[in-house]
């Protein structure tokens, strides 16, 4: 009799270990997977950068910094401030709603020129939706349209005479200033 119960222990406790293995294996298959999706998901971003050649240039900047292509499905936006934002500018008022059905590859970015300097409103809400070939993803973005306002970069000035040297050299310090 007693020999059955230390059978029967055994046997119990054999299969709670198989089954609370299986449970971990499981587990660590699905933190595998999320890590994997991850790390090869696309990341399609907004933000406001500025370059600076002879005098600054703002841009909204539609970025993918994910290692896998992205397909843009919608983006919802205040058209507004986005009016307000190009219009000095010969750009399409319509032009982000072309964006639709784009299909960004890793590192691929769109800029599109502004002007926020005339702007009331400093924030820009941006809402994305966008597609991997596997899933979908929607991202909010408050695009701070006075980022740069108060950062400088000072650079060598020439006379009227070296316009062109003055352009070269504005825009080599540029390329050294995002290095």
């Amino acid at each position: 009799m007693i020999l059955n119960w230390i059978e029967l222990s055994t046997m119990l406790i054999t299969a709670l270990t198989a089954i609370s293995s299986i449970i971990i294996a499981i587990n660590t298959l699905e933190q595998n997977n999320q890590m994997i999706e991850d790390a090869t998901r696309p990341y399609i971003m907004i933000y406001k950068d500025a370059i600076s050649i002879n005098s600054p240039i703002e841009y909204l900047v539609i970025e993918n910094f994910g290692s896998s292509a992205g397909t843009i499905s919608e983006m919802k936006y205040d058209k507004d401030i986005f009016t307000e934002l190009i219009k000095e500018k010969s750009v399409d008022l319509n032009l982000l709603k072309y964006f639709n059905n784009i299909t960004l590859a890793p590192h691929q970015k769109y800029m599109i020129s502004i002007n926020t300097r005339d702007v009331a409103n400093k924030t820009f809400k941006i809402q994305i939706k966008y597609n991997s070939s596997t899933n979908s993803y929607t991202d909010e973005f408050n695009v701070n349209l006075s980022q740069d306002y108060s950062l400088t970069f000072d650079k060598q000035h020439k006379t009227a005479s070296d316009k062109e040297i003055f352009t070269i050299s504005s825009a080599l310090q540029e390329l050294i200033k995002r290095k």
